[in-house]
């Protein structure tokens, strides 16, 4: 999933200035388990209407923000009957999410109260493992890794090998000495030497990508049945939240 955050409570406050009248949009998967929307992330952005002397018109939760089509009919559905009495949608979403409201544009100032912090595993558990969020690279080398996302973890953003001040004892990290080297966690779970192996290939081979099987386009009558039943599906957000 796409883990999210909280923008500062300023800065959301700002960005509403002017604006007395909102919609709210909350994503019922990835921000929900993130614990920045579904319902509980409605609750906090009614909270801070009121606080700041807002009306909330609509407060909606829906399945898949990212999904165009999803977003497509929740504009029909939710958006376009209130639409004249709002003057912004807050989107509690990750950035797919915010880009989907926009490629929908439902005729009223976008305004993006989360930011989206990268690629997570879905789980309570505490690890390096799940703490480690994808940064989106383009060549992962989690294989060889253990599991941790350098880049995320390493001060030096160190992809391939510890940089040159990685300690011999001890486990600090030489950059911040706040923390632990995540550089030595890597070696007792990874392979230092595939992984070194495997910079040199993504520097000098230029391998193409396998192509992506990408299955044919949804009949327009089924792509649309589909987008309206999960715009109609964000009561099963407290299930996901809770199973999850």
């Amino acid at each position: 999933m796409v883990k999210s955050e909280w923008k500062p409570e300023e800065e959301i406050r700002l960005a509403l200035e002017g604006k007395d009248r909102i919609a709210v949009i909350s994503c019922a998967v990835c921000a929900n388990l993130s614990g920045t929307g579904g319902y509980q992330g409605l609750k906090k952005m009614r909270g801070l209407a009121k606080k700041w002397g807002k009306k909330v018109v609509l407060s909606q939760c829906v399945v898949a923000c990212c999904s165009q089509e999803i977003m497509s009919q929740t504009k029909k559905m939710h958006l376009d009957p209130v639409a004249s009495k709002c003057d912004a949608l807050v989107m509690l979403s990750c950035s797919g999410g915010v880009k989907s409201a926009f490629i929908a544009d439902p005729g009223m100032p976008i305004v993006a109260a989360l930011d989206s912090m990268g690629s997570a595993v879905v789980t309570r558990e505490e690890s390096i493992i799940a703490e480690s969020l994808c940064t989106g690279c383009g060549q992962c080398v989690l294989t060889y890794t253990g599991g941790i996302c350098p880049i995320a973890k390493c001060p030096a953003k160190r992809q391939y090998s510890p940089c040159s001040k990685q300690p011999q004892e001890g486990d600090q990290c030489a950059v911040d000495p706040a923390r632990k080297c995540v550089w030595k966690e890597i070696e007792k779970r990874g392979d230092l030497q595939a992984l070194q192996a495997l910079e040199a290939r993504h520097k000098n081979s230029g391998e193409p990508r396998l192509a992506s099987d990408i299955p044919p386009e949804f009949p327009g009558l089924g792509k649309t049945l589909a987008g309206w039943a999960m715009a109609k599906s964000g009561r099963f957000a407290r299930i996901i939240s809770s199973i999850l």
